[in-house]
């Protein structure tokens, strides 16, 4: 047999190339501080042989080639070693004093680009700088304001602090969710699950803090308020329609229909989302496996778009990133979410989407949960929001959430996780489950649809940046680790 042709890994400082016309040794150099000497030159040689044009490749390197020779080039990079010298000996001295700084930055300072994109621009993201753990923990306690008089900021600070002092030990994103999403002074309730050692900060059980945030929504899972008419009606023609004793035409006529002289919008939200995954799916579940671009387009895009846009505000959902519609690995550092409901002048919710695929790889997930959160929190302050909503897919399988900002932080509340059919065959499933989907749609319509505006201040604070997040994650994937926020995906 012959030898397989090996495939070179492309360098993870790719993206630095985008600076254009300013790309030389000691701008890559200065952009990547913590490499060092021997990193630095072999990171660059290697980047630079991906510059497209020749004649500016052989410039870069017989730039350097003159360079590395002279005796600049020997200050330069004894300058360099000794300036990271005196600040590893700096973070030592001052490394007591940390969590007491609160210099900070308000979150609305922040360059994002959540909004005002388009479904066909292509997601490019700078190349994530890399720093020590040291600086890292530098850069969090900067951040690390006093808390406000609110229970929940209390207790948030307090287990914010020992996640700081155990920082000499990396995080993981399938075990420390929680932590992560504690540095940016979100907290996150699971709808039936938490982080288990996040209960000793509270006074109160954490189901009792969830039931507390469902309250202030208005929102119970149990309600019934999905008319019973309607329901035994809707499970009569899905039957009939798997049975072939209904055309799709007839079934489609039947369902709209249910929606004469009704009045109650969420309830025709629904029927006409019943009505979308008729005419959309596929009679019988298919044995392929369901990619990113099908999934989207197929299976989650007819029902996002009935349940969530609102023609009276002009609010649509739309999908912003194309690289959603491919089975790449997505980095935490993206600048924009998968797809979002908004107008021209604001969003109010984002949505993250994974194929079935990755239902096992607890790290993918969570990293989308992540990037929901810190979605979510940039958009309370950019809009002043009080409330905004957040979906993550994984498959058909939907978990629906809620944010609330309260004082200093941002408390994200999962309501309930609903599978969405994949075939004609499955949508009988469905039917029973339209009264829980009913309270999520009603709740996301009546908090986040209107404008509750809000004073956000800097205690708000801003979520942990990529190079800081870069530096305290373990790298490693694994899927034993104990995820407290898994959900049995099918």
């Amino acid at each position: 047999m012959g030898k397989q042709p090996s495939t070179k890994r492309v360098p993870s400082e790719i993206n630095w190339l985008g600076n254009g016309e300013n790309i030389s040794h000691l701008t890559f150099f200065n952009f990547f501080k913590s490499y060092n000497r021997r990193r630095a030159q072999s990171r660059f040689l290697a980047t630079v042989k991906y510059i497209e044009n020749e004649d500016k490749k052989n410039e870069v390197l017989d730039n350097y080639t003159k360079w590395r020779k002279t005796k600049s080039a020997k200050d330069f990079w004894k300058q360099r070693e000794a300036s990271a010298g005196r600040s590893s000996a700096s973070q030592q001295d001052n490394a007591d004093d940390l969590l007491s700084t609160t210099n900070y930055t308000n979150i609305t300072n922040t360059n994002t680009n959540t909004t005002n994109t388009t479904a066909t621009t292509t997601t490019t993201s700078d190349a994530i700088e890399t720093i020590s753990l040291s600086d890292a923990k530098e850069i969090i306690a900067l951040g690390n304001n006093e808390p406000t008089s609110h229970r929940f900021s209390k207790a948030l600070h307090e287990f914010k602090r020992d996640i700081f002092g155990s920082l000499d030990s990396l995080l993981t994103y399938e075990s420390h969710l929680q932590h992560l999403l504690a540095l940016s002074n979100i907290l996150f309730i699971g709808k039936n699950s938490c982080y288990p050692g996040l209960q000793r900060y509270f006074e109160e059980p954490i189901q009792i803090i969830r039931q507390t945030m469902y309250d202030s929504f208005i929102f119970n899972r149990v309600d019934h308020k999905f008319p019973m008419d309607v329901l035994v009606a809707l499970i009569t023609i899905t039957n009939d329609l798997n049975c072939g004793s209904l055309t799709l035409l007839n079934a489609e006529t039947k369902i709209l229909a249910l929606t004469n002289n009704c009045t109650d919008k969420v309830l025709i939200r629904l029927l006409q989302c019943v009505k979308s995954m008729v005419e959309s799916l596929p009679v019988v579940t298919q044995k392929k496996e369901i990619k990113e671009f099908e999934l989207c387009t197929r299976f989650l895009q007819p029902c996002f778009q009935k349940l969530f846009d609102n023609d009276n505000d002009e609010i649509l959902f739309k999908w912003l990133n194309v690289s959603c519609f491919t089975d790449t690995d997505i980095d935490s550092s993206q600048k924009r979410p998968d797809g979002c409901v908004e107008n021209d002048n604001k969003a109010i919710g984002y949505f993250e989407v994974k194929p079935i695929k990755h239902s096992k790889n607890h790290k993918k997930i969570n990293i989308d949960l992540h990037r929901l959160c810190t979605f979510a929190k940039i958009g309370t302050a950019t809009y002043k929001s009080k409330y905004m909503f957040q979906v993550m897919a994984v498959g058909t399988n939907v978990q629906f959430h809620i944010s609330e900002a309260i004082g200093d932080i941002l408390i994200v509340s999962e309501l309930d996780s609903i599978r969405l059919p994949l075939s004609l065959d499955e949508l009988p499933q469905l039917i029973p489950y339209l009264d829980r989907l009913y309270n999520v749609v009603e709740a996301i319509h009546r908090l986040c649809y209107p404008c509750h505006a809000m004073q956000v201040n800097n205690s708000f604070g801003q979520v942990v940046k990529p190079k800081v997040i870069k530096a305290i994650m373990e790298k490693s994937t694994d899927r034993i680790r104990e995820n407290p926020f898994y959900h049995p995906y099918r």
